[in-house]
């Protein structure tokens, strides 16, 4: 089924569809934080990780999709987000990267594919090259690992939708839901931390997840902005990986 909102407007007053009520969730204490995670299916893992200021329930157009594709998918908040709790650490993909690593362990799975939006797929990339016997392959899109190219953030009506969304889902996931904007400055002020980039109207897409699936299938590293970073061409040198762009991307 394919499904448009480039405004983001049934985004904004409803949000993605919800996640099937079917899956096994739970918490898990790492690095001073609490974890929520969701799983779904059995299979081959994939796993899921949403954008800056977003939560698992981005992914509710994609998870019944891979479920049906016979596929073991774990949805996480990432530490701070949704139902994640943070310390006062400062936010890092590197300690988000240990976060997921976390979730796999306690799961059992010694490999997965990630799929990764924007800050998530940061995490991806990062997770992969520090630990790429544990991943099978990595689908980013929206990702800045290098944001010295890009240009200023100037919200628009789109953009403005996708955070009130954010803002509402955190209040009514969150264990500080008062805190919203004390949430967007941490992430935003963090250096090296894409947080509130150009990508937020990527939170309702769903019409790539064909591709998506094909190309973990094959294990392989998808491109979806062609920037590229140190961390991603080294990933790009690893014997086996391949290279390809997705038309449309």
């Amino acid at each position: 089924m394919q499904v448009t909102d480039d405004e983001l407007v049934n985004f904004e007053a409803n949000g993605a569809p919800p996640l099937p009520a079917s899956g096994r969730e739970s918490f898990l204490e790492n690095d001073g934080a609490r974890i929520w995670y969701v799983a779904y299916g059995s299979g081959p893992a994939v796993i899921l990780l949403h954008g800056g200021l977003g939560n698992a329930g981005n992914w509710g157009h994609q998870i019944p999709a891979f479920v049906q594709a016979r596929r073991t998918v774990v949805a996480i908040d990432s530490r701070g987000h949704g139902r994640s709790t943070r310390d006062s650490q400062p936010f890092s993909y590197k300690r988000m990267a240990r976060d997921v690593l976390a979730v796999m362990d306690h799961l059992g799975l010694e490999r997965a594919a990630l799929v990764g939006w924007s800050d998530g797929a940061c995490t991806a990339l990062i997770l992969a090259d520090r630990h790429p016997e544990r991943v099978s392959g990595v689908f980013f899109f929206a990702c800045n690992m290098d944001s010295s190219g890009t240009h200023e953030f100037k919200p628009t009506p789109v953009t403005d939708r996708c955070f009130r969304r954010h803002e509402r889902d955190y209040e009514a996931l969150s264990a500080i839901p008062s805190e919203f904007g004390t949430f967007v400055a941490d992430v935003t002020r963090r250096s090296g931390f894409c947080g509130m980039d150009r990508t937020c109207a990527a939170a309702a897409l769903d019409g790539g997840q064909g591709a998506a699936r094909r190309h973990l299938q094959a294990g392989e590293i998808a491109i979806s902005d062609g920037c590229l970073s140190s961390v991603q061409q080294r990933l790009f040198d690893t014997p086996g990986s391949s290279r390809k762009s997705i038309p449309g991307s």
